[in-house]
């Protein structure tokens, strides 16, 4: 009696604690499934995913479109062009086109003559290999761009004699070459468009011979060209 006393112990206590695990994995079950729902449910309102935007050094490195460029015309960062005659004179005059044309003291012929020099006159059918980015985005693009028209040139001053048949001068003229001997210009008129001229193309102090006036006979050279030319500084040397 006593050992089936012992043995109806032994099966209590097992049945208390197999009644206890079911508990315990009952409770494990309710929170985990109390866990899944609320995580399901907080990601009923996680918030939409948003492209990442690039950084600043992405920016920065990105090609970008100058200051100079007008709305209204299209620019390649990646083909980079020269400004238009409107962008030019904006960018002379720091103010839009139509505010020169509307100021009758604005000279807006003087911006635009100017503006059509430096883009085509000095260029005329030679290739524009300026650096038109570094020329608009410096503190003097009138000066810049005329550096860079000598850079691309290095222009000379020369002396072209006009013969008759029997090979005897009767003229001459001053000449703006490049470095090939091209000639770029012929120089003639006013003293300060002469020199406007010059500046223009880029000319400096060395663009003019040592002995130009050895090559120059004054019954038939300009002496006041002459003088001009002799005398002759850029404003950036």
């Amino acid at each position: 009696m006593e050992l089936l006393a012992q043995m109806d112990q032994v099966v209590t206590s097992l049945e208390i604690q197999k009644n206890r695990a079911v508990d315990v994995a009952a409770e494990a079950n309710s929170q985990f499934a109390s866990i899944l729902e609320t995580a399901l449910n907080s990601n009923r309102h996680t918030l939409p995913v948003v492209a990442a935007q690039p950084t600043k050094a992405q920016n920065e490195a990105a090609p970008q479109v100058p200051e100079w460029v007008h709305p209204d015309y299209g620019y390649d960062p990646s083909n980079p062009r020269k400004p238009i005659m409107r962008e030019m004179m904006e960018a002379l005059s720091g103010r839009s086109v139509e505010a020169l044309y509307e100021d009758a003291n604005s000279n807006w012929q003087d911006t635009s003559r100017l503006a059509s020099e430096l883009l085509y006159g000095v260029l005329g059918s030679n290739e524009d290999t300026r650096d038109w980015n570094a020329i608009m985005s410096s503190n003097d693009i009138i000066q810049s761009a005329r550096k860079a028209t000598g850079e691309m040139y290095s222009p000379t001053i020369d002396v072209l004699s006009i013969k008759n048949k029997d090979g005897i001068v009767t003229g001459q003229a001053a000449t703006i070459n490049d470095s090939d001997g091209n000639i770029l210009r012929s120089l003639a008129g006013s003293a300060d468009y002469i020199r406007e001229t010059l500046h223009n193309f880029g000319a400096t102090s060395d663009s003019v011979p040592i002995n130009l006036s050895s090559l120059v006979a004054l019954e038939y050279f300009d002496s006041s060209l002459l003088n001009v030319l002799v005398n002759f500084n850029s404003n950036y040397e």
